[in-house]
């Protein structure tokens, strides 16, 4: 390596030239020391110094130095510096459009950068002020404002003799007071008011005199002026300029010179192209809804590591090759990825954007955030997954010249106002950018960072000092996450450097970034209250009849039991069932409509020691029997031709439902394993699966509940079909604790035949599914006057209709059920009992007694509290397995890798813990579905949409596959309530992609006879919408649905020429265009006829539908400003603001909103 070079490196290491020597031919630059600020430190010096050209990303990788040098190139020239604009206002710079955008948009001060040095040593106030001129002076930048051309187009004016004002105040802290804290947090505050970009260049200074301590000089300026490297030169230069020395002066001539070039176009379609598979939102879980429009305000939370911690990291670095900020980016995603249940992620990263020497030592807007694409999946070990992410860093700085604004345009991912494009959370490592301390001619400056109370990102880790003590901070949306979690995040921050630096060889899923105070929680969370004592189920009923014979026990179809009556009909039953073979072990099918002659049977197949299977009468044929074959049953119950459609199997014995024998075998011996019922589900490919439910499963569920109210004075409505697990609480838990069953007739249950039914019968105890909770709570809500307990679930239960039942019946209490069939009806339960318990999604609570839970990734293993994963559940309720399914059952019921002496069933429901200890259900993980390559979570695009004033309630659902899947809104809304109202509605929170193209509004949701909406009734009565207008819910599901968009218009048809005839248009192009004939009123179409002109004119396009949004199609935010200046030259005084454009991105969504504002204008 020739001297020259092992010069400029030395120096940039800060290592012996000898040693550099003889390690640069087998390590790396990264190996020896280097980071990718060093990197472009060193890429900036070998150009002005040596006149070669370093590849950053080569540099950065595990390439031996030596190679790396050898292979420099000669530096090209560079791109001619841009005219000074003698003419007018400069064009803005990469970057700064975006960030003025986010303040006229969104009042965001997240680009306020506030930083202060404090003073120690004799400060001559003068010297201090002629030095801050000398260093302004010498930027151009700090001399920057930004103006609004008359087109509406921003540009940026340079004031060659301007010099900020300097001003002082004293501050008198009180004792423990940190002055340096108060002057932020009064300027932080007033900071929106101090940096308005226009007029004034934004560059705010304040020399703060504290009596008896040192001055504060404190420095508030506009991110769109300077980045974090400027700030770095800003407090050298100031240091430099006082202590006497000569200031480098800086222009943005190269910084503009370098946009726009050919190489950045074809960098950033190449870039685009890598990463068009990636995913492109990370919603962070959080108790919070996300706002329609980002709030911008944030808050950080500071922390530091423990001892060692940060040794480790470097000594880990080092050994793998890597930088330690790779590293702490490898960190900082998986912990991302683990509260995500993510394997591949984009964060965004800071880079320099200083590829020449010519820009080493300018103020300006150079940084852009580059998407680095994190991929922790599999068995990959630990020092495997750091090495990736330092190579696809390294990857990601080789396009640190493409403006992030470029890069979002060619993915067409922008337009989202909830949230930044392409990238929600970030790394930032400041630490090598600002100085933590300076000497300036007797002063010392020791510099420290404020915040002004905004951010982009949903979260993003600083690194704001490395040694010789970690200084980091979790910055945070406070619209977007709670405290509490933003402080789980640096926690679980700091128990995944713990587990990444233990051991490099360990696989990665291993690392599970759960600090050990949070371990313990879920030790406690997971764990239901111990069962003490398991009886029989039999021998509970027996002693419940013993104790209370005279008490009622069922009634229904015009017939009532005592316990003692039931009692003898059961083991009647029983006698005869034996009689005709049925022994321990066997199964018997129940196929006897809702009656006491149902539960008779179910009690006399329990007496045998045999299991009952609940034959639904409305299944069809093939599909009874499937589960007639499946069950294998010794006999049916039942009246010849009620119900039974299949022919009985052979060897299967009917016996009518009032048999009875004489002489009732003997009581089998107890056995907790025994198969209680089998319940047949819905499988994967459509047949039957054969859950087998043990007794200890029913046991645990209604023996002693604590979930459910029991005991004598109870009465509990029998509704659910037996063959629906649900059945076996409205059986069991009456019977076992001497309270009384009152069967609802065997007919489907309307709204008003229910509410009937239970103010007659003085029902107290309900289980309703969530669509049938829906419909009594929207058309009767008097039904539950009489209730002291509702029980419901089975799906989604609407959280609105929750608040509503419980405002009007203080002291109902609404208790969310939730379990799978395999793990007998219940798993978890959580209850309300006031409304503004009625959060969304509602808690569905803490295992019940006998239950174990746990929330895992794709890997099976926990993920910390609060983050989302699928549930698994073990314990007492465990179903034994799919009857004559043993490949189903291996691949359902298995051991966890951290559990592995104990099985857990795969419920493939998404949940996380909230803050309480309470689960929340998210959506089951069939339900986050791909469409056209996007992932899109049903559950949320729901809640968007009751979130509209005029929707009750709603249900979403994917229809079709492959290049005909799409997706389809099932919607209780307000008469008159328009499809393309609530379509925009919806676009305002979710993407694009995400808004429903079928709609169908209906009176109420329809439901299958499990209570589940019915899906398919929907989209048999889909239909094309009309183009406008309100549409009447129908009592049925009505037909509503977009169906194909209509062809783009092309410019010549839906050109200026083509609207010149709309009364009060002026032409597009700006010319008035006199209306022929009678002035007549605009109709809508008019409107969007004007829209897509303009969008044609400015996109250069027509290739796009009214329905498409202006990102999807390839607009940038720029081009959404031509539009918006465009339509208010078209109709001047129309009250057009940019929020509109983004709230309304469709040239159809805008015609409308533009159509309602014209009268108003005039």
């Amino acid at each position: 390596m020739e001297t020259a070079w092992t010069r400029v490196i030395a120096r940039v290491l800060q290592l012996p030239e000898r040693r550099l020597l003889a390690d640069a031919p087998s390590r790396s630059f990264v190996a020896l020391g280097g980071t990718s600020m060093r990197g472009a430190e060193l890429t900036a010096l070998a150009e002005r110094e040596l006149g070669r050209a370093l590849d950053l990303a080569r540099l950065l990788s595990a390439e031996p130095l030596a190679r790396v040098v050898a292979q420099a190139a000669p530096v090209a020239p560079p791109p001619e510096p841009a005219p000074p604009g003698a003419d007018g206002p400069l064009d803005l710079l990469p970057g700064q459009h975006a960030m003025l955008e986010a303040a006229d948009v969104l009042g965001s001060t997240a680009y306020h950068l506030l930083f202060s040095a404090v003073l120690s040593g004799p400060l001559d106030r003068s010297r201090l002020r002629a030095a801050l001129d000398e260093v302004v002076s010498a930027h151009e930048s700090l001399r920057t404002s930004f103006t609004l051309r008359p087109d509406g187009t921003r540009g940026r004016a340079v004031h060659p003799r301007w010099r900020p004002a300097l001003r002082e105040q004293t501050l008198r802290p009180a004792p423990g007071e940190d002055p340096v804290g108060s002057v932020h947090t009064g300027l932080a505050a007033a900071s929106a008011r101090l940096l308005h970009p226009y007029g004034a260049p934004p560059v705010h200074l304040v020399l703060t005199r504290v009596p008896d301590g040192p001055y504060v000089l404190t420095l508030l300026v506009h991110h769109a002026l300077a980045d974090g490297w400027s700030i770095g030169i800003f407090w050298r230069d100031l240091a430099t300029a006082y202590a006497g020395g000569p200031v480098t002066p800086s222009t943005t001539a190269l910084v503009a010179a370098t946009a726009g070039t050919q190489r950045q176009a074809s960098a950033a379609a190449e870039r685009a192209r890598q990463l068009a598979d990636a995913p492109s939102t990370v919603q962070l879980p959080s108790r919070i809804s996300r706002p329609a429009t980002f709030a911008p305000a944030a808050a950080r939370q500071v922390f530091t590591l423990p001892d060692g911690v940060r040794a480790g990291c470097d000594t880990l670095a080092a050994a793998l090759g890597v930088t330690r900020n790779a590293l702490l980016l490898a960190a900082w995603g998986l912990v991302v990825a683990r509260r995500c249940d993510l394997d591949d992620l984009l964060v965004g990263v800071p880079a320099a954007g200083r590829p020449t020497a010519g820009m080493r030592d300018v103020v300006a807007l150079c940084t852009r955030v580059v998407p680095v694409r994190l991929r922790p999946r599999g068995r990959m070990s630990v020092g495997d997954y750091l090495t990736d992410a330092a190579a696809a860093l390294s990857r990601a700085l080789a396009y640190a010249d493409v403006p992030f604004e470029r890069l979002v345009r060619h993915l067409r991912r922008g337009g989202d106002l909830a949230r930044n494009p392409l990238v929600q959370t970030a790394f930032a490592p400041h630490d090598e950018l600002v100085p933590a301390r300076l000497a300036a001619g007797g002063v010392e400056l020791r510099i420290h960072e404020g915040h002004c109370g905004g951010t982009p990102f949903d979260a993003m880790l600083y690194v704001r000092r490395w040694s010789p003590t970690p200084v980091l901070a979790v910055e945070y949306a406070a619209a977007v996450l709670a405290p509490d979690e933003a402080a789980s995040l640096a926690e679980s921050f700091v128990a995944a450097l713990t587990e990444l630096t233990a051991d490099p060889g360990a696989p990665l899923e291993t690392v599970r970034t759960i600090a050990e105070a949070d371990r313990a929680l879920l030790r406690a969370w997971e764990q239901g209250p111990p069962v003490s004592q398991l009886p029989d189920l039999w021998e509970l009923f027996a002693a419940q009849a013993a104790a209370t014979p005279a008490a009622p026990a069922v009634s229904g179809a015009g017939a009532t039991h005592s316990y003692r009556e039931l009692l003898d009909a059961a083991t009647g039953l029983a006698a005869r069932l034996a009689e005709v073979g049925v022994g321990v072990g066997d199964t018997v099918v129940v196929a006897v409509p809702r009656s006491p002659d149902e539960i008779v049977a179910v009690l006399a197949a329990l007496r045998l020691g045999a299991a009952y299977v609940g034959l639904d009468a409305e299944a069809p044929a093939a599909q009874q029997a499937a589960i007639l074959a499946a069950a294998e049953p010794r006999a049916v119950v039942g009246r010849p031709g009620a119900g039974l459609r299949a022919p009985l199997p052979a060897g299967c014995v009917p016996v009518g439902p009032g048999e009875r024998g004489a002489h009732p075998p003997p009581r089998p011996p107890a056995d907790p394993e025994r198969v209680a019922y089998v319940a047949f589900t819905s499988g994967s490919t459509g047949l039957p699966k054969g859950v087998r439910v043990p007794v200890r499963g029913v046991v645990r569920l209604v023996h002693r509940a604590g979930h459910v109210r029991q005991g004598p004075g109870e009465r509990y409505a029998r509704l659910a079909p037996l063959a629906f697990d649900a059945s076996t609480l409205e059986i069991f838990a009456p019977l076992v604790s001497g309270a009384a069953i009152e069967v609802f007739p065997d007919t489907p249950p309307s709204p008003s035949a229910l509410a009937g039914f239970l103010a007659e019968r003085a029902v107290t105890v309900l289980w309703l599914t969530a669509g049938l909770f829906r419909l009594l709570a929207e058309h009767r809500p008097d039904a539950f006057a009489g209730l002291r307990q509702v029980l419901t679930g089975g799906d989604v239960v609407p959280p609105a209709q929750v608040r509503q039942v419980l405002e009007r019946y203080p002291g109902l209490r609404v208790s969310n059920g939730y379990g799978p069939t395999e793990n007998t009806t219940f798993t978890t339960v959580g209850h309300l009992d006031d409304p503004a318990e009625a959060d969304d999604p509602l808690p569905i609570g803490r295992p019940i007694a006998g239950t174990r839970v746990a929330v895992v990734d794709r890997s099976g293993r926990r993920v910390p509290p609060g983050a989302v994963g699928e549930l698994r559940t073990s314990g007492l309720g465990l179903a034994l397995g799919y009857a004559g399914d043993d490949a189903a059952t291996a691949a359902a019921f298995a051991p966890l890798p951290d559990d592995p002496d104990e099985v857990f069933y795969a419920t493939g429901d998404i949940v996380r813990w909230d803050a309480d200890g309470m689960l929340r259900f998210l959506g089951r993980r069939d339900r986050q579905v791909k469409v056209f390559g996007h992932r899109i979570e049903l559950h949320g695009v729901e809640r968007a949409l009751r979130e509209h004033p005029a929707v009750r309630d709603a249900y979403v659902a994917v229809v079709g596959d492959g290049a005909s899947a799409r997706l389809l809104a099932g919607v209780v809304a307000a008469p008159g309530t328009d499809p393309a109202t609530l379509r925009e509605h919806v676009g305002r929170t979710q993407p694009a992609y995400a808004v429903p193209s079928d709609w169908a509004l209906v009176a109420q949701l329809p439901l299958t006879a499990n209570g589940k909406v019915d899906v398919a009734a929907l989209q048999r009565h889909a239909a094309v919408a009309p183009a406008d207008g309100p549409v009447a819910p129908a009592d049925g599901p009505v037909a509503l649905a977009d169906g194909p968009a209509p062809p783009a218009v092309s410019a010549g048809a839906a050109g200026a020429a083509g609207v010149a005839g709309a009364a009060g248009v002026r032409g597009v192009g700006g010319a008035g265009v006199p209306a022929a004939g009678p002035v007549r009123r605009l109709e809508p179409a008019d409107v969007e006829d004007v829209v897509t002109a303009v969008w044609i004119d400015v996109l250069d396009d027509d290739d796009f539908g009214p329905e498409d949004g202006f990102f999807e199609v390839g607009g940038s935010s720029v081009q959404l400003m031509a539009v918006r200046n465009r339509l208010r030259d078209t109709w001047p005084g129309c009250a057009l603001s940019t929020l509109d454009m983004y709230r309304h991105p469709s040239v159809r969504a805008l015609a409308r909103h533009i159509h309602a504002l014209l009268p108003a204008a005039g």
